[in-house]
């Protein structure tokens, strides 16, 4: 446990300095999952995340068993992508749960 929390911390930190960098950064555009992409977008889209979606983040990478080829333009695309995957993924979890709760509710029926 306290080595992934290490783990954690080690990323919140890159993830942090990558934050730093775009909204400091005087490039124009920055390359996201290979796609070139306006730096005010990019800034928008930090603007918009919030704790939550950085814990997000973390569990992911967490998760992901992939191997990832280049690390600063992985967490570039998953900072970008942090709130609407996250709103998705919470999204299909409300539906999961409530799905579960129907089939509940029916089965105390019969």
């Amino acid at each position: 446990k306290e080595a992934h929390r290490d783990a954690a911390i080690i990323v919140a930190d890159e993830i942090i300095e990558l934050i730093a960098w775009c909204l400091c950064t005087s490039l124009q555009s920055l390359k996201i999952n290979g796609t070139s992409t306006d730096i005010m977008l990019m800034r928008t889209k930090i603007a918009q995340l919030t704790d939550k979606h950085i814990e997000y983040i973390l569990e992911c990478l967490h998760d992901n068993n992939a191997k990832i080829k280049n690390r600063r333009n992985y967490l570039l695309t998953c900072i970008y992508n942090a709130t609407s995957s996250f709103k998705a993924s919470k999204q299909k979890d409300t539906s999961y749960d409530l799905n579960e709760w129907e089939k509940y509710a029916m089965s105390l029926g019969t």
